[in-house]
């Protein structure tokens, strides 16, 4: 299920940053470790 909401959010914020830089290959690509969902949410409600 984690994996499904992950999913939605990350599709949301491509859709919303006009670089799409919330995508898992750039950040496999530039080594940028990936948030975890709280970690996501978190950052989202500062």
């Amino acid at each position: 299920m984690d994996d499904l909401i992950r999913t939605k959010i990350l599709t949301f914020l491509q859709w919303n940053d006009k670089n799409e830089y919330y995508n898992d290959e750039l950040y496999d690509l530039e080594e940028v470790q990936k948030l975890s969902l709280e970690e996501s949410i978190k950052y989202f409600l500062q």
